[in-house]
């Protein structure tokens, strides 16, 4: 049962509210606050009583005063129920789309305090209003979007707000990445694969939102496991809304990576490439805004990503395009580099950098997979025998590469030289 998010249903013509507490929400009714107040909310049948009496008949407007009589009225008749039925008229759905777009607004202002986000955005956010009402055009969307923000804005917790700001943001953000150099022959400027992207972050995390409640009971240490689950469970109820099969795959594959189901991580097909996008940003703002703890830096998030990339435990184009578009070219340098060596492998990649926890912590390379016959390989002396899994290495023992080794600690003496260079220049 989802509670007050019936009242949204996308299905019926109406807005359907069933209590007069419900309505003080929905309208956002605060007798110190006049400019708040949600306008043209016009009833679509007649008000009534038990007894038969109409309190406001069919057409009716909601205004404060009006608001505020059922409020007395509710007190003064505790058992009394009321049952609203709204219009979903053109004059209500303009004023629900004008309000994400001023959410929207609101979230790229604060975006653009940071140098390095409002680079990364400047590709998008010339356009950004025009693309943004050609996706409400769709009432369902609109309507969709609007609960989104109204379950958030009217939770008892004012941290509910930040899961509809992270569902924006994500939307945003993605789409900025999409719009880079890199996804320049994926993409080609097509509006319904830039929609899918925009879709597919907004939506990610819609059942989270329905149950928004339940989450922020839940100690934080659970929360993401939590977030998760629901996410999966709010999968099921935008199934009913007809999505496209793009959307609705996307969006799977990002409940069921939280599931440890990854198989779609080197995959380039549409929808793979879409939820690997999405999933790389979400984890970015995640963990960049503390959405289930601390706020980090955005560079040790960054370098985590690119952590789990090594481990191919995300789209290393995804991970490439964020670290290169947030200015990082030192973290993509080092990783890009890591890649390249191990690429030189002369047996299907075998050479694995360890130990890879951050930026510039891998001191060797091994072998993976003990390739006896291989010539590079240091077969009288194992290097390192892990006691359980480290990323792509299972415990056991393993063999120094001859090869790639000195190629490391030649690109670190470069490396660092460079970074100096750099410092020192701007001085």
């Amino acid at each position: 049962m989802l509670g007050k998010a019936d009242f949204l249903s996308i299905d019926q013509k109406t807005i359907d509210i069933t209590s007069v507490e419900r309505l003080v929400e929905f309208t956002r009714y605060n007798p110190h606050i006049i400019n708040g107040f949600l306008q043209d909310l016009e009833l679509a049948e007649d008000l009534n009583i038990k007894s038969g009496a109409t309190l406001y008949p069919l057409g009716t407007v909601m205004t404060q005063k009006r608001v505020e009589r059922l409020i007395k009225l509710s007190e003064s008749s505790p058992g009394m129920v009321l049952v609203f039925k709204f219009k979903r008229t053109p004059k209500l759905l303009n004023n629900f789309r004008k309000e994400i777009k001023e959410e929207i607004n609101k979230l790229l202002k604060r975006s653009n305090k940071n140098k390095v986000f409002r680079e990364l955005l400047s590709g998008v956010s010339k356009n950004l209003t025009a693309f943004i009402d050609d996706v409400l055009k769709d009432e369902k969307i609109t309507l969709l979007i609007y609960k989104m923000k109204f379950l958030c804005e009217s939770s008892k917790s004012k941290k509910a707000t930040l899961y509809f700001n992270h569902s924006l943001n994500v939307a945003i953000f993605s789409l900025a990445l999409a719009s880079s150099d890199n996804y320049k022959e994926i993409i080609q400027k097509d509006k319904k694969k830039l929609k899918d992207i925009f879709m597919v972050g907004l939506l990610h995390n819609y059942g989270a939102i329905i149950w928004i409640e339940k989450i922020l009971k839940v100690k934080e240490a659970k929360m993401l496991d939590v977030y998760w689950d629901e996410n999966r469970n709010g999968y099921y109820y935008l199934g009913i809304l007809r999505f496209s099969f793009d959307i609705m795959d996307s969006i799977r594959y990002l409940c069921e990576y939280y599931m440890d189901r990854k198989d779609f991580v080197p995959r380039d097909g549409w929808p793979e490439t879409i939820a690997n996008l999405v999933l790389v940003v979400e984890a970015f703002l995640c963990e960049e805004n503390g959405l289930f703890g601390m706020p980090q830096s955005m560079r040790e998030v960054v370098d985590g990503l690119n952590v789990k990339m090594m481990d191919n435990k995300l789209n290393e184009l995804a991970v490439q395009t964020l670290t290169a578009e947030l200015k990082l070219q030192d973290i993509f340098d080092f990783y890009e580099e890591l890649q390249t060596l191990t690429d030189e492998c002369l047996h299907e990649n075998s050479a694995t950098p360890y130990p890879v926890t951050g930026f510039k912590s891998p001191t060797i390379f091994v072998c993976s997979k003990t390739i006896g016959k291989c010539p590079y390989i240091e077969a009288s002396v194992k290097a390192i025998s892990l006691v359980k899994d480290m990323g792509v290495l299972k415990k056991g023992k393993y063999h120094r590469c001859l090869l790639l080794t000195p190629k490391l600690f030649t690109f670190y003496k470069k490396h660092y030289h460079e970074i100096k260079r750099e410092k020192d220049s701007a001085k």
